[in-house]
């Protein structure tokens, strides 16, 4: 089983790379591309949130004189790639058994190939958190010191810089560290802390110094105003928007939303109650009786995003997609035991194989709040590649 489930993911892994490369280049080829809009935002007309990156690759581009949106197209690129590599040492590691409930959450249209049904996604920041967080929990045993400084003064504050919602995502890493350093004290505690001190001075210092009008504009002059860059930084999450509620707030949206996450998180919220064996003696946490409760815990600051956000979707995207990291990162540093099989009320394996393939492929959610529920996303996707495909030879 262990085998047949593994070659399942990295063959999922082989299609989600050779798919997003294809969808990246297709999407750089429009007039309108958010994702590329909003990794160039940047520095030329001053201090403006979310703008490193995009300084970066401004400057990169000055230096060697080449096509600014290829160059942003080869980033996004690279960021796909480097992601699946990632996963692939993941879900490859010795210590993970991967059993058909593992096949079942990472085949959830909530989870990897969300940015594939819903392209729009494809390419956007939050990749760089998967990136990185991937990276921290291969690290095994205790992180060296090297590893530590550079997420506590470059890492952590670069993405803070080019994405200032990643606070929101400090409870994973923090715990990672956490555990990884075998935290038993408060003191500790306080050490661990220290590490992401300069990410929230850089967020603090965003926080103070939101942008002016002649800042965006500039900023938008030196990038063509490509897919309008300024609208996009002027929609921006700056926390001191606490009023704000927009105008597409209604139950049924919200309670749509409510069930993608619950259906999302259920196969989760299972795993961990088979947990009856914790290896986690750690300061605080081992207090906690279930471990659900801690990744409750762990998900309640993200749940500001989703008050100003429009794009739900993403975001949904992103939860679910760091909270399963977080359970493997547990597994494949034996916190918590592997399950070893997988069953639904006793049922047969076929009709197991048949609930998986309608839980993950009858439906997805749409990319911002107030659209419908997306039907089928296989089927979709292949009718856009045909049509890409088509119009291309045309």
């Amino acid at each position: 089983m262990n085998k047949s489930c593994k070659n399942i993911i990295n063959i999922s892994l082989f299609f989600y790379l050779i798919l997003s490369i294809f969808l990246l280049i297709f999407k750089s080829t429009k007039e309108i591309d958010f994702s590329i809009s909003e990794i160039l935002v940047n520095y030329n007309g001053g201090l403006i949130a979310r703008g490193f990156l995009g300084h970066l690759i401004f400057n990169i581009q000055q230096l060697l004189d080449i096509d600014l949106i290829k160059l942003a197209l080869t980033f996004q690129i690279f960021f796909s790639t480097a992601y699946t590599f990632l996963l692939y040492k993941i879900f490859n590691n010795k210590n993970l058994l991967i059993t058909k409930l593992d096949v079942l959450i990472f085949l959830l249209p909530t989870l990897l190939f969300f940015p594939i049904y819903e392209i729009e996604a494809l390419g956007r920041k939050e990749i760089l958190i998967f990136i990185t967080f991937s990276y921290l929990i291969l690290q095994n045993g205790v992180p060296n010191k090297i590893i530590t400084l550079t997420y506590s003064l470059i890492i952590l504050p670069a993405l803070v810089l080019s994405w200032e919602l990643t606070v929101l995502y400090f409870p994973y890493y923090f715990i990672v560290f956490w555990t990884k350093y075998r935290v038993m004290r408060l003191l500790d505690s306080f050490k661990i802390f220290l590490i992401f001190m300069p990410s929230l001075l850089a967020f603090f210092i965003l926080w103070s110094n939101p942008p002016d009008q002649d800042t965006l504009d500039v900023m938008c002059e030196t990038i063509n105003c490509l897919a309008r860059s300024a609208e996009l930084e002027n929609f921006n999450i700056h926390f001191a928007h606490f009023d704000y509620v927009h105008d597409k707030a209604s139950f049924i949206n919200y309670l749509r939303f409510l069930i993608f996450f619950v259906i999302s998180y259920i196969p989760i919220y299972f795993y961990l109650n088979k947990i009856n064996i914790l290896k986690i003696d750690f300061f605080i946490i081992n207090k906690i009786p279930n471990l659900n409760y801690l990744f409750f815990l762990i998900i309640i600051p993200q749940l500001m995003i989703f008050i100003f956000a429009l794009d739900w979707g993403r975001y949904l995207n992103v939860l679910i997609t760091m909270t399963y990291l977080f359970l493997i990162f547990l597994r494949i540093s034996n916190l918590i035991p592997n399950i070893n099989e997988f069953k639904i009320f006793n049922l047969k394996e076929k009709y197991i194989n048949f609930i998986v393939i309608i839980y993950c492929f009858s439906w997805y959610p749409k990319l911002l709040l107030w659209y419908d529920t997306g039907s089928f996303p296989p089927l979709r996707l292949i009718n856009r590649i045909k049509e890409i495909i088509f119009s291309s030879i045309i």
